[in-house]
């Protein structure tokens, strides 16, 4: 099965890719692809320039979306909201095709330096990504993460409870494969 990884964010210091990053380590017996939406250049979406054309980084972005057979997105929140860069790609990619994710399986995250652990992105996503294709099985939230995570160094009760949603998302996989 092969999961493509990545974080809503372009942000270089982004805790959000961080998660990304931990929870594929757990995911080694499945070929993980981890995605850097920065890689994947995009002007602010306007009809004026999808009527020149979509741009070749969406394009490429969107073929590889399509070799997935599951997703795993952790994205920050904005003032309750998604990060724009993030809306910018979903709105390009939903120009090339309205179900981005194919109907299939996402593990859904957001982590937070404050308490709330991203809950009204987490929220406002779980509503939307569904029109796009998004299976949400999984959604978890990390707060405090500065004081989960330190150095890079994940304390182990935070590296447990994420391995323990990699494992309910790893399980709902092969329950969707098997059927």
């Amino acid at each position: 099965m092969k999961i493509i990884a990545f974080a809503g964010s372009n942000s270089k210091n982004s805790i959000n890719r961080q998660v990304i990053n931990k929870a594929a380590s757990f995911l080694s017996d499945n070929e993980v692809e981890i995605l850097d939406l920065r890689n994947f250049d995009a002007p602010i979406y306007s009809d004026v320039i999808e009527d020149k054309g979509i741009p070749e980084s969406i394009l490429e972005l969107r073929k590889r979306l399509n070799t997935a057979d599951a997703f795993i997105i952790s994205t920050p929140e904005n003032n309750g909201f998604t990060t724009a860069f993030f809306k910018n790609i979903l709105d390009w990619l939903s120009r090339l095709d309205r179900k981005t994710f194919g109907d299939k399986p996402v593990l859904f995250m957001s982590a937070s330096p404050g308490g709330r652990a991203g809950q009204s992105v987490r929220e406002n996503l779980a509503k939307l990504m569904p029109r796009w294709g998004a299976d949400i099985i999984v959604n978890y939230g990390i707060g405090n993460f500065n004081q989960k995570v330190v150095d890079g160094v994940w304390t182990h009760e935070a590296e447990k409870e994420l391995r323990t949603q990699v494992e309910l998302f790893k399980s709902c996989l092969f329950k969707t494969e098997k059927a």
